[in-house]
């Protein structure tokens, strides 16, 4: 008679190695909550000689893969590659100014960006 036993699994032997094992893929990382804190949406700023941002950022900033942060004003880029999360704006026109922050990755891609907050800058004429 002939007997018939079950393969043995040998280290290195891929067909049973890690059977039923989940592959461990290495953790994407994701920002969870970015936004403007202050100034507040439709906050009125008055006689200001400086307009500071500030930034709230969960978790920090991932300075390992070399994010960054982008500050638009109007649309248009006025703060690049800063990693504070305060940053100051000097003296800006009067009138409404669109502000919206995004986190980019080192190749300039938009990992994450805020909601626009909106502006009104009132200054007193001199006359």
């Amino acid at each position: 008679p002939i007997s018939v036993m079950d393969r043995i699994a040998v280290r290195g032997d891929d067909k049973n190695a890690d059977e039923g094992a989940e592959e461990k893929k290495p953790a994407v990382f994701k920002y969870t909550d970015f936004d403007i804190t202050s100034p507040k949406n439709n906050e009125t700023i008055r006689n200001q000689p400086d307009v500071t941002i500030t930034l709230q950022l969960k978790p920090d900033l991932n300075t390992e893969e070399n994010h960054s942060i982008l500050l638009l004003l109007d649309g248009m880029p006025v703060i690049k590659n800063s990693r504070a999360m305060s940053m100051q704006l000097g003296r800006l026109d009067r009138g409404a100014h669109k502000l919206q922050a995004q986190v980019r990755s080192k190749e300039g891609k938009i990992i994450v960006r805020t909601r626009t907050t909106v502006i009104h800058v009132h200054q007193t004429s001199a006359l």
